[in-house]
């Protein structure tokens, strides 16, 4: 496993990430999970825990976990194992590298 910094959209109206929801290969299997994120300018940056094999990707997808018990009731998932399946709701991009603020 291994640390990547992720950069995904931020505008208004999108739910921000946040830590435990799943990372997805471009396979939608999760890989790992989201360390921590926050909002920078228009967009999110994020930490995840991916393993190896996957940090080469330059587009990784995250899965929004369940928050409420109207989301679990709608069919939201309120965990996902590794290399267990689902649709990813966002698209991340890998960076070598946070810009500097």
């Amino acid at each position: 496993m291994k640390v990547v910094r992720l950069i995904l959209p931020g505008e208004k109206g999108i739910r921000p990430v946040r830590q435990h929801d799943p990372v997805l290969s471009s396979d939608n299997k999760c890989i790992g999970w989201v360390l921590s994120a926050a909002k920078a300018g228009e967009n999110q940056i994020a930490l995840a825990y991916v393993t190896k094999e996957n940090t080469e990707n330059n587009t990784l997808g995250v899965y929004y976990l369940a928050r409420n018990k109207t989301q679990i009731e709608k069919g939201r998932l309120t965990c996902l194992d590794k290399n267990g399946s689902a649709e990813p709701d966002i698209n991340a991009d890998v960076i070598s590298r946070f810009e500097k603020f």
